[in-house]
């Protein structure tokens, strides 16, 4: 149960960590089931794909000449398609990878008319600044929605001029921590420098009274799935 410090902490920073919300055996089955899927679509994977596709599964470019199967995954949509595990970790009672990513915001992703969209990420790992932390700017979720370079298909980040990573704050987490933030707030992550593989859960809640205001996820298996 979220205690009002904690509602109001959101209130105020757009943000919240919660330590050690995931059961050990199911970080554990989440661990060991990640590892298997990555490892399977680092063999089968289709060729690298570019833009924010549905159903699509993002690997790394790779150098000219090399073997496409030399890309890593570093991220995959739709995962409930792939295993019900992450069904249940989406459905879990106490929550009701690779190169660096810019600062930006959720909302021009999937916006939402009233901006209720919350994400939890989850790492599998635990973080730091060495191996890509999640870094956000706290209270920036009361700026509103920013102007964002790029679009639906490349992707979108806010100018980097303006908004360099070293504006956030990095979140040092344990494997099993969940941080939610508001899909306003400013976030990005540095670049990978370990020899580890950084591995991470992302899920996205919004009111059920909160209009869409494009169809990005209409298609999506995990669309209009109700948190009891």
């Amino acid at each position: 149960m979220v205690t009002q410090e904690q509602l109001d902490f959101y209130e105020e920073k757009g943000y919240l960590q919660i330590e050690g919300l995931l059961e050990s055996e199911l970080l554990s089955e989440l661990q060991n089931k990640s590892s298997q899927l990555i490892s399977r679509l680092q063999k089968d994977a289709p060729l690298p794909q570019k833009g924010v596709l549905r159903h699509a599964v993002f690997r790394e470019s790779v150098p000219e000449g090399a073997n496409s199967k030399d890309g890593a995954v570093y991220g995959v949509m739709d995962l409930q398609d792939h295993d019900p595990i992450y069904t249940k970790s989406e459905l879990n009672k106490n929550i009701s990878t690779g190169a660096d990513f810019g600062m930006h915001q959720d909302y021009p992703f999937f916006p939402h008319r009233d901006h209720s969209t919350i994400a939890a990420w989850i790492p599998l790992i635990d973080t730091s600044r060495e191996n890509g932390a999640l870094h956000v700017v706290p209270g920036s979720h009361k700026l509103g929605p920013i102007e964002h370079l790029g679009s639906s298909e490349k992707g979108f980040r806010l100018n980097p001029d303006e908004w360099s990573l070293s504006k956030g704050m990095p979140i040092n987490a344990k494997a099993g921590d969940v941080i939610l933030f508001n899909y306003l707030v400013i976030h990005g992550s540095n670049q990978n420098k370990s020899y580890e593989r950084r591995t991470s859960l992302i899920y996205q809640y919004n009111a059920i009274t909160d209009e869409p205001l494009n169809n990005a996820h209409h298609d999506s298996s995990g669309n209009g799935m109700l948190l009891i």
